[in-house]
């Protein structure tokens, strides 16, 4: 028989024999004589414990008459068996009052009273309801797929799937402020649920990039100082094996480009010349800034630093032409300090550079733009 199930047996024993032992007397039949050609008066062999219950042995001379063990005849003598845990998540602050279903939880007569872990930390409060359900209030935790252990006595359940319990996720509720330079180093307030009511070194990211020096303050507080970076990024809070959702709808913003001086401000029509475009919030190496001069593309477009980029003029003219850097979706606005102008036309000189007043000369310009 498993060790969860019960030997049915049925020992003819007289009624003295040790082996009809007061602790097993409900869990089997009443001792009986022999029925007739059974045997003659029978003496006790052996009669001990094992992992699978009582055992008595009552044999003739040599002759085995009767050996049983009664699974679970004494109540601490198996393992506790977990099955259910309902319900199987809560908040990491703790105090979810969680049912446990199971086997071998020890009985109503019993001194013994049942511990229950969730994680490894005990739950300050069990309740024993039956031989196969009791009740913990969770202590406070983090992570998924914490063990849920019941121990009686000197025994306890075995981990397995049907034992785990999962402390909820963290969840981000606002940041602030909400924004930021592209080049980093605000430090931010990040308010939510479920960070831990103790630390347990989380970690953020925004926009995918890790926050660094991160500060655990509470179970709903934590700081950090923004790193480099460009565009509108998701805030995510990790814990252990556990994360805040993606596109959740709480989020980092990285100040726009800005643009405080063109060098030069002007240059030729025929373009293919580097114009420094300077300001702030370019972002970092890998920002891959997108310029334009009077709408069209820059023949190449270059990161230099946080605060500045270059752009190889297009071909083009007049003046008043705007340059806009865009990275990731953000544009800079545009202003006079952003205006650039195609050098007007300049003549270097005429061929005939004279003739006669009654006009009719044929005259070649030759100069720029």
């Amino acid at each position: 028989a498993s060790p969860r199930q019960r030997l049915e047996c049925q020992i003819f024993l007289p009624a003295d024999s040790p082996c009809a032992h007061p602790r097993i007397r409900g869990d089997l039949p009443h001792p009986q004589r022999p029925p007739s050609g059974r045997g003659v008066e029978s003496g006790v062999r052996g009669m001990g414990m094992s992992r699978g219950g009582l055992v008595c042995q009552q044999a003739v001379g040599a002759l085995l008459l009767a050996a049983c063990v009664v699974s679970g005849a004494l109540g601490d003598t198996l393992d506790p068996i977990v099955d259910t845990i309902r319900p199987s998540n809560g908040p990491t602050k703790g105090g979810t009052i969680i049912t446990i279903g199971g086997t071998n939880f020890g009985s109503a007569d019993s001194n013994i009273q049942p511990r229950v872990t969730v994680g490894g930390e005990a739950c300050p409060s069990v309740v024993w309801v039956s031989k196969s359900s009791v009740l913990c209030e969770t202590p406070d935790g983090v992570g998924a797929d914490r063990s849920v252990v019941v121990e009686v006595g000197s025994r306890q359940s075995a981990p397995s799937a049907q034992s785990k319990f999962q402390y909820d996720s963290p969840k981000v509720l606002g940041i602030e402020p909400a924004h930021g330079p592209a080049k980093g180093g605000t430090m931010v307030t990040i308010a939510g649920l479920n960070f831990g009511e103790t630390n347990s070194n989380p970690s953020v990211t925004l926009g995918g990039r890790p926050c660094q020096s991160v500060v655990w303050l509470s179970g709903t507080k934590l700081t950090c100082v923004t790193p480099s970076g460009t565009g509108v990024g998701d805030v995510r809070v990790f814990v252990l094996d556990e994360s805040s959702p993606e596109n959740f709808g709480t989020v980092f913003e990285f100040d726009p480009p800005v643009i405080t001086s063109l060098a030069p401000p002007h240059g030729p029509c025929a373009g293919d010349f580097t114009i420094t475009v300077r300001g702030k919030n370019f972002g970092s190496s890998d920002s891959h800034p997108k310029i334009s001069l009077g709408g069209a593309a820059c023949e190449k477009s270059a990161w230099v630093s946080d605060g500045e980029v270059t752009c190889v003029a297009p071909r083009g003219s007049g003046s008043g032409k705007q340059v806009v850097v865009e990275i990731l979706g953000q544009k800079s606005r545009t202003d006079a300090k952003s205006a650039f102008s195609y050098d007007g036309p300049r003549i270097d000189r005429l061929s005939p550079p004279n003739g006669p007043t009654m006009g009719g000369t044929e005259v070649t310009v030759v100069g720029r733009n």
